[in-house]
């Protein structure tokens, strides 16, 4: 099984995105990863989605700070 961690940590990384007006949705697809897994305490992301995950969301926040921002 690859690497996992959990999807709760990746909501803000949601949130942070749709507040600057990114469209959230899209991006997470295009990493990889299932917006509808957001809602469920249990479930789980690949770490290697969760990689492809920040420079998507870097790149249409137009910050490079954005991950310092999210945390």
């Amino acid at each position: 099984m690859p690497p996992m961690v959990l999807t709760s940590w990746a909501l803000l990384v949601w949130d942070e995105l749709n507040n600057l007006g990114c469209d959230a949705r899209a991006i997470f697809k295009q990493a990889g990863l299932r917006p509808e897994q957001l809602g469920d305490a249990n479930a789980r992301y690949s770490v290697a989605a969760v990689q492809k995950l920040w420079p998507l969301a870097i790149e249409a926040s137009g910050d490079d700070n954005f991950a310092y921002k999210v945390g």
